[in-house]
């Protein structure tokens, strides 16, 4: 795997090929991008996880969704959840996101405003019959 400092430039120039291939940056160590035949790039962080003893490749986020400051940013925070905490990122990620998601549903509704419909509209278009008219026009 070649490795190369990373920049957009740099990142809009890498062409797909016939096989996917990986570039390593020099800025945080075991960051990349990966190139597939499609020319899509995708951040990845190469690191033995928590119950792995082989080192491992995570997704981090497709480019140029994810900006290069932004992916190497999480990187380093993936990779400081690994090496001093033993903490696997991407199970972190899904626990937190499943808290948020009961937060939100443990949130009482919030009650409606004391408008009514009726007091709105007249007598027969409170009946559903659109300005009086009974019959066809």
């Amino acid at each position: 795997m070649p490795r190369k400092r990373l920049t957009d430039r740099s990142l809009k120039a890498l062409k797909p090929t016939k096989k996917r291939y990986d570039v390593m940056d020099t800025d945080v160590p075991g960051f990349g991008v990966r190139v597939t035949e499609r020319g899509q790039r995708t951040f990845i962080l190469i690191a033995r996880y928590p119950g792995s003893s082989n080192p491992t490749r995570r997704a981090v986020g497709e480019y140029p969704a994810l900006r290069l400051e932004k992916a190497r940013e999480r990187a380093r925070h993936w990779r400081d959840l690994v090496v001093r905490q033993g903490i696997d990122p991407k199970t972190e990620e899904d626990r937190l996101r499943r808290l948020e998601l009961r937060k939100q549903q443990r949130r009482p509704l919030q009650p409606l405003p004391r408008t009514s419909l009726s007091a709105t509209l007249k007598g027969s278009e409170r009946r559903g019959i659109p300005n009086g008219k009974f019959g066809r026009s």
